[in-house]
């Protein structure tokens, strides 16, 4: 089987979505997708439920999960992070990050309330300019 390029500048539906939205351009697909995403087990031996660009996880610490990329982004200030657990009913159960990771591994923190804690699950995605 031979591998190849298709070349388009739009997207169409063939009539099966109704209303307007019936096209996209490339782009909007293209710089509007998801770089890396991953579904946590922030507990125990640390886990990927499911993931996209992730090679592996670190346990940093409590609370310090980092995610290393497969593909890594262009730079460390050239990605946006996004996170959100399943709250407790006990805590205010966050997600944050830090750019310390560089350009091939996202940091993620999680705790509740003033406390760094380790919470599962966790999800994570980040949009942004791979390598």
């Amino acid at each position: 089987m031979a591998n190849g390029t298709i070349a388009f500048d739009t997207l169409q539906t063939s009539g099966q979505i109704t209303g307007t939205a019936k096209s996209v351009d490339t782009d909007y697909v293209v710089n509007g997708s998801a770089r890396m995403y991953a579904a946590i087990n922030g507990t125990g031996t640390i886990s990927t439920y499911i993931s996209l660009n992730v090679s592996s996880l670190t346990d940093d610490g409590v609370g310090e999960p980092w995610c290393n990329v497969t593909n890594s982004f262009s730079s460390s200030t050239s990605y946006a992070v996004s996170g959100a657990t399943n709250p407790s009913s006990t805590f205010n159960d966050t997600v944050c990050w830090n750019q310390a990771g560089g350009a091939s591994q996202v940091r993620i923190f999680t705790g509740a309330d003033a406390s760094q804690l380790d919470i599962n699950p966790v999800g994570v995605t980040v949009l942004g300019d791979l390598a």
